[in-house]
């Protein structure tokens, strides 16, 4: 299913270290791409790495990482649209706030700017989304319900979330996935909500041409 000219495109890309952060060590910053159809999940281009790793490691498909706020609309705000009663305009406060973390103790959540610009105060779904705000992202999935945001995220977009993954940091990422997770979510939502199963073989032929 590659396609050479998106795949030669991807690897100049990089190949090029100027595309990525300096490192602080002698351990270069490392990076992944997978591209897909969004129609079909036909696997367009893929990167593994800047450069093959002598055990084949292959970053795009075979390493988790958590994917932060781009989590946010997975299981957060998709949810909440496709549930009902909420909608763009939707206000929730953006103050500081406490949640009992499950082990006894207290999680408080903040916003990556509070100290530097404040807390916002009322805001919308549509401005919470602009600027990433956490504390809204939190309070929404609190709101619309942890169970519903991780079905959705899992059953909908197959993401691989795990039964200990229900708990409200859900929203702001703390799970594990790779590129071709994310790609694979993200590319319902350009398929008008119709999930596709991402795919590389196309068929496979034989020495004589004939179809296996």
């Amino acid at each position: 299913t590659v396609n050479t000219k998106v795949q030669d495109a991807a690897e100049k890309a990089f190949a090029k270290s100027e595309n990525f952060p300096k490192s602080v060590d002698e351990t270069p910053v490392q990076g992944a791409i997978t591209v897909l159809e969004n129609e079909t999940g036909a696997i367009t281009a893929m990167v593994g790495g800047r450069e093959y790793t002598p055990m084949g490691l292959n970053r795009a498909w075979q390493s988790g990482r958590q994917p932060g706020s781009t989590a946010k609309p997975l299981v957060v705000y998709a949810p909440a649209l496709e549930k009902g009663g909420y909608y763009p305009g939707t206000v929730f406060d953006d103050m500081p706030v406490k949640y009992n973390d499950g082990a006894g103790g207290v999680w408080a959540p903040t916003d990556y700017d509070t100290l530097t610009t404040g807390w916002r105060g009322l805001i919308t779904m549509r401005e919470a989304i602009e600027d990433s705000v956490n504390v809204y992202a939190v309070k929404l999935l609190h709101s619309v319900g942890v169970e519903y945001g991780w079905q959705f995220g899992k059953n909908n977009l197959g993401l691989p979330l795990d039964e200990d993954e229900k708990v409200l940091s859900l929203g702001l990422g703390t799970f594990e996935v790779s590129t071709l997770d994310m790609a694979s979510a993200y590319s319902t939502f350009a398929n008008n909500g119709v999930k596709t199963e991402p795919y590389s073989v196309i068929k496979v032929t034989g020495p004589d041409g004939k179809t296996v």
